[in-house]
C-alpha cells in the first residue's frame, strides 16, 4: 500500500478489504494480474507502514511539545489521576432523547449516570447526530433493520458535478473490482465518507470531537461508553480515569510490580 499517512493508509486498507474481501483472494488478484500477492502479505505491508509512520508522528509530537521524563503522565501521584478524572467526561451518544427513554436502554442510562456522578465526572448525553448531512451514494449488503452494510456518503456541500463523478468512480471501482482506482476514491476523503453501518450511527465521533473542544484543562478525558456498559458494584471505588492512564490497570498504584 502505497500511502504516507495513518489516516490514507486506514482508509486504503479498509476499502480494500472490504471491496474485495467477499471474493476470493487468489481470484481477485489473479484477475487483477498480482498472483503473487496475498491478504497476509498485504496485511504486513500495512502494519509495519502504519507502525513506521506512527513512531515518526510521536517522535515529531514529543519534540514539538517538549516532553521529558519528568512528564505527568509518566512520573503521577494518584492525586493526579483524580484531578484529572473530576475534569473528565463520561458521555453516551444515541440518535435522539427518546432511545434513552427505552425499556431496554434507560436503566444502563441511570446506572452510568450514578458512576459518573459518584466518581465527580461530568455526564453527557449527546443526540445531536451528524452537523452535516451526508448523502448515500452506494450501499452494499445492507440489512433491512441497517444494522449492517457497506455505506458510501458524501457531504452535502460538495457540489454536483463532483457528486456525479464520484458516483461513476464507486460504480466502476465496485462493478469490475478495479484495485487501481481504490487511491482516487481515498483522495476525496475526507468529503466521501465510507462507513459499516449507516453513517448516522457514526455520530458519537463528531460528539466526541465537539465534547473534546469544550474542555478547558488539558490533563482531562472524554470516555465514550456504549449505553449498554454496566460496571461491577466492587468497582466504583475505581475510576475509569485512572485505570485507562494508569500504566498497569491489573495493580494498584504505587505497586512496585507495576510495569
Amino acid at each position: 500500500l502505497n500511502c504516507r499517512s495513518i489516516h490514507r493508509c486506514s482508509h486504503l486498507w479498509f476499502l480494500l478489504s472490504f471491496i474485495l474481501g467477499s471474493n476470493t483472494p487468489k481470484q481477485v488478484m489473479e484477475a487483477a494480474g498480482q498472483p503473487s500477492i496475498s491478504w497476509f502479505s498485504l496485511q504486513n505491508n500495512m502494519s509495519e507502514r502504519v507502525a513506521m509512520i506512527r513512531k515518526a508522528e510521536v517522535r515529531r509530537h514529543v519534540q514539538e511539545r517538549q516532553i521529558g521524563t519528568n512528564d505527568w503522565l509518566a512520573q503521577s501521584r494518584i492525586d493526579d489521576y483524580r484531578g484529572v478524572e473530576l475534569a473528565s467526561t463520561l458521555m453516551l451518544y444515541g440518535e435522539n432523547q427518546a432511545y434513552f427513554r427505552r425499556a431496554n436502554v434507560e436503566p444502563f442510562t441511570r446506572h452510568l449516570q450514578c458512576y459518573a456522578e459518584a466518581r465527580g465526572m461530568k455526564f453527557v448525553v449527546n443526540t445531536q447526530g451528524l452537523p452535516i448531512f451526508n448523502s448515500i451514494l452506494q450501499a452494499m449488503g445492507v440489512s433491512a433493520d441497517k444494522d449492517s452494510g457497506m455505506y458510501f456518503s458524501i457531504r452535502e456541500d460538495v457540489p454536483k458535478e463532483k457528486v456525479a463523478s464520484l458516483t461513476t468512480l464507486l460504480r466502476t471501482v465496485l462493478g469490475a473490482f478495479r484495485l487501481d482506482l481504490l487511491p482516487e476514491i481515498a483522495d476525496h476523503a475526507p468529503s466521501l465518507h465510507a462507513n459499516w453501518r449507516d453513517p448516522l450511527v457514526w455520530g458519537n465521533i463528531w460528539a466526541m470531537e465537539d465534547e473534546l473542544e469544550t474542555m478547558k484543562k488539558d490533563k482531562s478525558v472524554v470516555v465514550f461508553w456504549d449505553s449498554d456498559i454496566t460496571v461491577r458494584p466492587d468497582s466504583w471505588h475505581r475510576g475509569i480515569v485512572e485505570l485507562l492512564l494508569n500504566r498497569s490497570a491489573s495493580r494498584p498504584l504505587g505497586d512496585k510490580n507495576t510495569g
